[in-house]
């Protein structure tokens, strides 16, 4: 991950009193570096806590870290139409949050913990445990 020197953006600044004041309270004896994160992973992140803010597709993923469930039973436990329950899980398997097996003549929607970097799982699994 790269860094950017924090001392070269204050001396970039316009007003000299704003450069000298704030290299007095900012910077010590040291040089001090902020991290940059990468577009991608900025892209990433806001896309999870986008698709996230819908109540009903975190809904949909808390009960899918649990067990593996058709579009039958969530559309019963969550007392919503089918067709919005297959547009949301649409919407999290384009983000690989969720996957689908095909048992039978069902199609079993799991949550994808191969694909969904651990801090979400832990995310997920600790919003359970607040119950």
């Amino acid at each position: 991950m790269n860094k950017v020197s924090l001392r070269g953006v204050i001396k970039s600044l316009d007003k000299e009193s704003c450069r000298e004041e704030l290299l007095q309270i900012y910077l010590s004896d040291r040089e001090d570096a902020l991290k940059i994160v990468d577009q991608r992973t900025i892209d990433n992140i806001s896309k999870f806590f986008s698709v996230i803010a819908n109540p009903l597709r975190l809904k949909i993923l808390l009960f899918l870290i649990q067990k593996p469930l058709p579009v039958c039973l969530l559309t019963n436990l969550l007392s919503v139409d089918q067709t919005l329950v297959s547009h949301h899980l649409r919407t999290l398997r384009e983000c690989n949050l969720v996957r689908v097996e095909v048992r039978g003549r069902f199609r079993f929607y799991r949550y994808n913990e191969h694909e969904a970097p651990q801090e979400i799982t832990f995310l997920l699994r600790n919003l359970l445990e607040l119950e």
